[in-house]
């Protein structure tokens, strides 16, 4: 058994400070760190925490006790959003387990907007995931471990969602009156446009949502949609490269959706932006891959704004209209 940490939060909060410039060894070292963290935290909240084991010959980071249940845990802290292979692999495991057990899969960088797609497509879901940003609402107490784990499988039976940021309002009805709900398909793009939005002065009530992957997108919405009596419009926004019947049956699947909640077809939006956000606003090159462009995530939102400002973003408005769509949607244009 891992020796439990006497202060799992500070722990964490050193660790997530650890530059993107440290030794290879200070990351693999933080990452079996992240082992002991979740440990640390599963005992205080009384889940009975058992890690590192190997039934069968397999390695399983670890599990817990939760409401009845075993639930698998996987835990890494890597550089890069995890693939879909990790996460199949991961299933894998659960899936030889007693009928009914769980997993959660722990991926402080997060993953990767087809992998979550590929969990939501798939037959049976038995896994719930966790990002860093999931992690830092626990660790600075905006929610437990307990509260956490139930929002994420009442998400998970009610909505078929896999992964179900901590940060979505989906417990706010109180939502600013009027607001415009915003769905994108990462976190990145939520600090690309609140970027926008701060730049050029916006003022509009906007909810960002990220459901990392177009395919999340419509179980996010209904279960965002279910708590907020207030949406006065929906905006879709996915990177261009999603197209054709990919993109006609998003669009019909939302119209669905927000009929059964009442909104009128004028004021739901799904906006492919060409060719996707980083490019559109002229903070990457189109030709580089978006997995090689960490620099912009990774950037302080004083410097990211220094990017969009000098980006001239209204400027490359008024030559891509999909960007000018977004921009309206997201409080900068003349709609809302």
């Amino acid at each position: 058994m891992i020796t439990h940490l006497s202060d799992w939060r500070q722990t964490f909060r050193e660790a997530d400070a650890l530059p993107s410039t440290a030794p290879p060894k200070a990351k693999a070292d933080r990452g079996r760190m992240l082992e002991r963290i979740l440990s640390a935290m599963f005992d205080e909240a009384g889940l009975a925490p058992r890690l590192n084991y190997r039934p069968k010959g397999e390695e399983i980071d670890g599990s817990i006790w939760f409401h009845g249940r075993t639930i698998l845990v996987e835990a890494k802290w890597t550089g890069d959003p995890h693939p879909a292979s990790s996460l199949y692999q991961f299933k894998g495991k659960v899936d030889g387990k007693l009928v009914g057990t769980l997993g959660l899969f722990t991926s402080v960088g997060g993953f990767s907007t087809d992998a979550v797609d590929a969990l939501v497509a798939g037959k049976e879901l038995n896994l719930i995931l966790a990002d860093g940003d999931d992690m830092r609402s626990i660790v600075q107490n905006e929610i437990s471990v307990a509260e956490a784990l139930e929002r994420k499988l009442r998400a998970a039976g009610d909505a078929g969602t896999p992964f179900l940021p901590l940060a979505a309002p989906v417990d706010a009805p109180s939502t600013v009156e009027g607001h415009y709900l915003v769905v994108v398909e990462g976190r990145s793009d939520v600090q690309l446009f609140e970027s926008v939005r701060r730049v050029c002065g916006a003022t509009a009530p906007v909810v960002f949502v990220p459901a990392s992957g177009p395919m999340n997108m419509v179980p996010v919405i209904r279960l965002m949609l279910e708590v907020s009596s207030s949406v006065a419009g929906l905006a879709v926004i996915v990177d261009g490269d999603l197209e054709g019947r990919m993109l006609e049956k998003l669009r019909d699947d939302i119209e669905i959706v927000a009929s059964d909640f009442g909104l009128e077809p004028n004021s739901v939006n799904v906006i492919a932006l060409h060719p996707d956000a980083e490019a559109a606003l002229g903070l990457a090159d189109p030709d580089i891959p978006w997995a090689k462009r960490h620099q912009i995530g990774k950037l302080s939102d004083s410097a990211r704004d220094e990017r969009v400002t000098a980006a001239d973003v209204l400027g490359r408005a008024a030559k891509n209209p999909s960007l000018a769509k977004v921009l309206d949607v997201i409080g900068v244009g003349p709609s809302i």
